[in-house]
């Protein structure tokens, strides 16, 4: 049977499930290629316009330079620095001699008056 156009339904039918495989696809490719979620969030019209200058001093887009700011933010926080992990090796080497004092917040609170 032909539609208005002289294409069958069948036709239609076949480029309809071969563009929902195509979306099935892209989707799934996302999922495991992209590893993205998308977050609304809210920012007062001061801050939008702060980062909206910084995003033209490093010649990006809005978006891109807020993205590009909390994914930096991310692998900081997601792992100690190495000064930080130095210092941590030397206090715990410190704390094995018996070189490190503690003090109890009772002793501080007595000491500094709070």
């Amino acid at each position: 049977m032909l539609g208005r156009a002289g294409i069958s339904f069948r036709k239609i039918f076949n480029y309809f499930i071969v563009l929902l495989y195509c979306l099935y696809i892209f989707d799934i490719y996302n999922l495991y290629t992209m590893g993205k979620t998308k977050k609304l969030i809210e920012l007062d019209d001061k801050t939008i316009a702060i980062l909206e200058d910084q995003a033209k001093m490093n010649k990006r887009s809005l978006k891109n330079f807020i993205e590009w700011s909390l994914e930096e933010t991310a692998l900081r926080l997601a792992e100690p620095s190495e000064e930080y992990k130095a210092m941590i090796d030397v206090l715990k080497k410190r704390d094995a001699e018996g070189k490190l004092k503690w003090y109890s917040s009772e002793e501080i609170k007595k000491n500094y008056g709070r």
